[in-house]
């Protein structure tokens, strides 16, 4: 149980100041523990089963993706954490570890959720800090898997270009089409009949093709 002068010293804090002399009480349910540089407060996965409030030190909270660890946020002191995991009945989605040696208030269960129900503006401060928490969870991970996407399509297209051979079966095919098949030295075969037939007949006036020319040479003749 805290101590008369900690309460006093606790409702020094942002997220306590506004609690009256009855309401004060309720923080007398917290225990104050100590913790050294790089002690682990919670692990991933963990239980949610209390609510911290730092007195002294710094706490960091990362969150794994896979292999990498990704720092999320440092707590000073008069920050708390915790409250997630209590509220909405699930596990720990972070890690948290002492950064510094640090002194805590920690809350059970019990006694978050009596603190939730016997100090309104305790209360309030809580559940707005937890609704912008989870909204900055929700935009970095959708942000983290766009930046996955988008790293992950532009290894690919490196990867192709760096292996033209490996690329996938529709794209290799194109590029064998647009190989020239002809003997060194001499022009890539056109295909017969490629020139369109409006372009043969203009061109034929202008003497450009034999066939224009012995039609051209029947026409004298008869006429």
């Amino acid at each position: 149980m805290v101590s008369t002068m900690t309460v006093q010293a606790v409702r020094q804090l942002p997220l306590f100041a506004g609690v009256s002399d009855e309401e004060s009480r309720c923080l007398e349910g917290g225990e104050e523990i100590s913790l050294n540089a790089g002690e682990t407060i919670a692990v991933e996965g963990d239980p949610g089963e209390h609510f911290f409030v730092i007195l002294e030190g710094e706490v960091r909270v990362t969150k794994r993706y896979g292999r990498q660890e990704i720092a999320m946020a440092t707590h000073t002191p008069g920050k708390f954490f915790g409250e997630v995991p209590l509220l909405l009945e699930m596990p720990f989605f972070v890690d948290a570890r002492a950064l510094k040696a640090c002194r805590l208030l920690r809350f059970s269960k019990d006694a978050f959720w009596t603190m939730m129900r016997f100090c309104p503006s305790v209360a309030s401060e809580i559940l707005r800090t937890m609704a912008t928490r989870v909204r900055s969870l929700e935009g970095f991970s959708q942000q983290r898997e766009k930046f996955v996407s988008l790293g992950t399509m532009a290894a690919g297209l490196a990867h192709e270009l760096n292996n033209p051979a490996l690329g996938p079966p529709s794209l290799g095919s194109s590029r064998r089409g647009d190989r020239n098949d002809s003997a060194p030295g001499l022009p890539p075969a056109s295909a017969p009949h490629s020139r369109p037939l409006g372009s043969a007949r203009h061109h034929g006036h202008h003497g450009g093709c034999q066939s224009c020319r012995i039609g051209e040479r029947r026409c004298a003749r008869i006429g």
